[in-house]
């Protein structure tokens, strides 16, 4: 799973209760009185801002999908008026069900902007879009087993597989296949089968672990792993690094072909046969005024 999934949107001047540990200091205030109120309104539901606001919004779908290879519904609420028609929203949304980016399925998907002002630079007809401000989103994902199952069998993950073979003169010393994985209480079930010509019986053995997850330096991370049977010829201790290995929550993000996103875990809970993450993604400015 390379690059992620969230993403894409509300500008709010608070964190709501679903995404209450982000850290707006990145934001920036609006440099001048902005329209509120009941004009934003109007300005939304007639005439020419309602169709900006429409082509706004397609454009931003169709790049989310252009760079994830995921439908999201997004909807933007600008402030009314000039501002619309500049770029400048006071809230943006996503939300996408059954998204898969990159291999990586999720049953869905929410997000939201943070900040109180963002504005974004259209360029092409709407086929470019730039950040002008710094954008910030909340977001929040939920898996089940049946999402990861489907993660592990995805091509994307077969490559990562095909990486930990190791050969030795062009003899295949050790070769993982066949995961599965299943949500067991509050921890991952995971087994692969492992064939090394190094087993006295050369057949492949069925290796399983128990494992919690755990966010480590925003990032999720295997943690507390209890192995099961299968272990009575392979060492626990060069297992740990291979198991590591396999963990299918690794982020990066590109969205609006902004390719120096951050993605920060923040959350993490299983539970009741779901996973549920919340962090945040953060989209750097990528617009000055020399590409006027």
């Amino acid at each position: 799973m390379q690059k992620i999934v969230f993403f894409i949107l509300l500008v709010f001047g608070f964190c709501t209760p679903v995404f209450a540990q982000c850290d707006t200091s990145v934001c920036k205030q609006p440099p001048y009185p902005v329209t509120e109120g009941a004009g934003s309104f109007f300005s939304k539901i007639t005439g020419m801002n309602f169709i900006v606001t429409k082509t706004a919004e397609s454009a931003i779908e169709h790049s989310i999908k252009n760079n994830l290879g995921a439908e999201f519904d997004v909807e933007i609420i600008p402030y009314g008026g000039k501002e619309l028609f500049d770029g400048k929203f006071k809230k943006i949304t996503a939300d996408g069900e059954n998204v898969v980016i990159d291999g990586m399925h999720f049953s869905r998907i929410l997000a939201e902007s943070l900040c109180e002002y963002n504005q974004f630079i259209f360029k092409d007809f709407y086929r470019e879009i730039y950040t002008a401000e710094p954008f910030l989103l909340g977001y929040q994902a939920v898996l089940t087993s049946d999402d990861l199952q489907k993660t592990l069998l995805s091509e994307e993950y077969e490559k990562l597989l095909n990486s930990l073979t190791l050969q030795i003169g062009g003899i295949n010393m050790l070769r993982v296949f066949a995961p599965q994985i299943s949500i067991n209480g509050d921890r991952l079930h995971l087994s692969v089968n492992i064939a090394s010509p190094m087993f006295l019986s050369g057949s492949a053995k069925k290796v399983s672990a128990d494992i919690r997850l755990e966010v480590q330096d925003g990032q999720i991370a295997f943690s507390d792993i209890e192995f099961g049977d299968g272990l009575k010829y392979i060492s626990t201790d060069a297992l740990l690094p291979v198991i590591n290995k396999l963990n299918p929550f690794v982020y990066k993000a590109n969205i609006m072909d902004n390719k120096n996103c951050i993605v920060k875990v923040s959350d993490i809970k299983v539970a009741d046969g779901m996973i549920v993450i919340k962090g945040s993604v953060l989209v750097p400015k990528n617009y000055y005024e020399t590409e006027k």
